[in-house]
């Protein structure tokens, strides 16, 4: 588990840049604006890529744990980010297609970090979100990407 502060007191936050943004990426959380039927998967599909596991604490029994994924539907034309999260009331993960781009032209990798960053940025306007407390595990985002897209969202 790595925390996503300074941990050794010192007070220095590390540079990090993250990638140009690739101008024809606009993204869209689904929950605004559904991605067309034609183009929206049933579900996630197993070939879906791990990026990372976000926690955060408030206090006891107050918490949010979770898991990003990213993909892209069958006809290959959008990027997919993935959320699930974890329900402590029904003990199971919930599993949302939550923000899409067009693909084209747009590496994986760009395309997990800016969906990212977008899901963050839209949960800090609709929910109020801060920063994630926790880096409990990385996937195809290591802490690096991770400390920029914070930087990024909550400067």
């Amino acid at each position: 588990m790595k925390h996503s502060e300074d941990q050794l007191g010192t007070g220095v936050t590390p540079v990090v840049t993250l990638p140009l943004r690739p101008p024809q990426f606009d993204s869209r959380c689904n929950r605004d604006s559904e991605i067309p039927e034609r183009n929206r998967p049933k579900s996630m599909p197993r070939t879906a890529r791990f990026l990372v596991e976000l926690e955060w604490s408030w206090g006891m029994f107050h918490e949010r744990q979770s898991r990003y994924f990213v993909s892209s539907n069958r006809a290959r034309s959008h990027w997919i980010l993935w959320s699930r999260s974890y329900d402590d009331n029904e003990e199971c993960w919930n599993e949302e297609l939550y923000m899409y781009a067009p693909r084209k032209g747009v590496p994986e990798k760009v395309a997990a970090i800016y969906l990212l960053l977008d899901t963050m940025r839209y949960e800090v306007k609709s929910h109020n979100l801060d920063r994630f407390h926790w880096i409990e595990e990385e996937g195809l985002l290591d802490d690096d990407d991770l400390e920029a897209i914070a930087q990024e969202v909550w400067p």
